[in-house]
């Protein structure tokens, strides 16, 4: 458990290495639940085990590379073959976003398997609906480092938050049951002209130290994501959105602009919640109610 940004993809590829240095068969699998997590793993492991990327599997985007010993795979495209295995193919197997695994798609594959070791990684173990995930792995928790201590370690940049009053919505009008807001009422309301100036208001007094813009603003749905995007736009910010279902090619381009500062605001949908890394963002902006600590937390 160790908070995001802390490096948990680079201390389990120095564990594999470690793992596997004196095994004659190296067999390992990674699984994480994004594209993103999955690359970004590769890359990693490639420094640290000195392997070229072209020697691990993919499974994942339209990819199925079982022939491998070290494989790659997102629990989505998984869950469809991983009784092509033999439960005993892999010798050590990583769950990145651990707090995602107690869900049925990844208990099956972590009960199928029979590895010599089961290594979970997480920013936040602790699950809103209370499953309890340390149960996965017999409570061994190895090892733990919080928000606070990574910043007093300064292994993640400090930030300063400021809690910001709505005041151009009473959420006591929204109907609320089973834990949300009635989602096309709550669209309704985030989406008014005079939230929309009373957000660029606060961007520019709390701002960003004069730099250039480099936002990611968390919003409701696609629906509010297109409308702030539109908004900022009208405000002279360079805006784009950026949701799940942006395909793959547009998704890329998207974010190599947003990392060469030729978009100012990403507003995003249940995207860039976990496992990014853009160390150039120098403001975040949530522009809907968050219920869930651990969605708050990762963001």
């Amino acid at each position: 458990v160790a908070a995001t940004g802390t490096g948990k993809t680079y201390l389990a590829a120095m564990d594999v290495k470690n793992f596997l240095k004196n095994r004659k068969n190296k067999n390992f699998l990674f699984i994480a639940h994004r594209e993103e997590l999955l690359e970004n793993a590769i890359k990693v492991f490639s420094d640290i085990l000195h392997i070229k990327k072209e020697h691990f599997g993919r499974i994942f985007s339209g990819n199925k590379e079982t022939g491998h010993n070290m494989i790659f795979a997102s629990v989505q495209s998984l869950r469809n073959c991983y009784k092509e295995f033999d439960a005993d193919k892999f010798d050590y197997i990583i769950i990145d976003e651990f707090h995602h695994a107690s869900a049925s798609s990844y208990e099956k594959i972590i009960h199928y398997f029979k590895s010599d070791f089961l290594l979970g990684l997480t920013a936040t173990p602790e699950r809103m609906d209370g499953k309890d995930i340390l149960a996965l792995c017999d409570y061994n928790l190895v090892g733990e480092i919080g928000l606070k201590k990574a910043m007093e370690k300064d292994l993640i940049a400090p930030f300063h938050y400021f809690g910001v009053n709505d005041n151009t919505i009473n959420y006591d009008e929204i109907p609320y049951k089973n834990g949300v807001y009635d989602d096309r009422i709550l669209l309704k309301k985030l989406s008014q002209s005079i939230r929309t100036d009373y957000i660029t208001d606060k961007i520019e007094k709390f701002g960003y130290d004069g730099k250039i813009l480099s936002a990611v603003a968390f919003c409701q749905n696609i629906e509010h994501a297109l409308y702030m995007k539109k908004e900022f736009n009208k405000k002279g910010y360079i805006s784009e959105t950026l949701t799940a279902k942006t395909n793959k090619t547009e998704r890329s381009n998207i974010l190599n602009n947003f990392k060469n500062k030729k978009i100012n605001i990403l507003c995003v949908v249940d995207i860039l919640n976990e496992g990014i890394d853009i160390p150039d963002i120098n403001l975040l902006l949530f522009l809907r109610p968050t219920l869930s600590s651990t969605v708050f937390i990762q963001q």
